[in-house]
């Protein structure tokens, strides 16, 4: 809450991230109807496609999560697997107007920004170092004790419960883990970005994990558990706020 009170960058590259995930899920399951594939779903690419500028023009290496993106739609609409591809790379021409549109009124300047752009920096090594690592242990921690307790329960509830196993929960838990993974992986072309693009991803994930957990035997205690979680983040935020107001003005 605090992040996001302050609309920096990696918030709105957050932002469009997680609707152009989210929005290319929604279209992929819209194409088992037999309907005309581009002008049925012009809205959903028009919201993709605005998904895709607002992220890729708040950090460009953004354009990465277009490959899970591809997946997700493949997978889901493995009939239709052209037309998938035909959607997304509609959403991408919108999405490159949109990016024109953060260059106003220096339209001219795109072309070479987008020559000299960081887009793809991979550093594998980063991730055999064990101080990374606790950099994005203490990442998670920061964001949040609460939220930190519910995601360890529910990956270890992913892992111990195969019912948990379904596309509904896996598609945000690997949202989730490729940003993590290209956190490590890009330092320098995204790094602490990607960590906060993750959030609401592993937030979605937890949330799945629970309503699954709240069907089950120990729904009393996982109810306590998330009142108490929820609670606690809640008041933590409204701190943060106000401790945030204090140092701004």
């Amino acid at each position: 809450v605090t992040r996001s009170a302050q609309v920096l960058p990696d918030i709105a590259a957050a932002w469009g991230s997680f609707g152009l995930v989210f929005t290319g899920i929604a279209v992929a399951h819209t194409l088992y109807a037999p309907r005309e594939v581009i002008l049925w779903n012009w809205k959903r690419i028009v919201l993709m496609g605005v998904s895709i500028g607002i992220a890729v023009a708040s950090q460009y290496s953004m354009a990465l999560l277009l490959l899970p993106v591809l997946c997700f739609m493949l997978w889901l609409a493995p009939v239709r697997r052209g037309a998938a591809a035909a959607i997304l790379f509609a959403a991408c021409v919108v999405g490159f107007v949109v990016l024109t549109f953060s260059f106003v009124p220096h339209v001219s300047w795109l072309p070479k920004a987008l020559l000299q752009a960081h887009w793809v920096e991979f550093q594998p090594r980063q991730l055999f170092h064990l101080a990374n690592w606790k950099l994005v242990g203490r990442f998670f921690l920061d964001s949040g004790s609460a939220p930190a307790l519910l995601l360890l329960v529910s990956l270890v509830t992913y892992v111990v419960w195969p019912k948990t196993r379904y596309f509904g929960t896996t598609a945000p838990l690997l949202a989730g883990a490729f940003c993590v993974l290209l956190a490590f992986v890009m330092p320098i072309a995204g790094g602490y970005t990607f960590l906060i693009v993750s959030l609401p991803f592993w937030y979605v994930f937890i949330a799945g994990m629970a309503a699954d957990l709240l069907e089950s035997r120990y729904s009393d205690a996982v109810l306590g558990l998330l009142a108490g979680a929820i609670l606690v983040h809640a008041t933590l935020g409204i701190a943060g706020l106000v401790q945030l107001t204090y140092f701004t003005s």
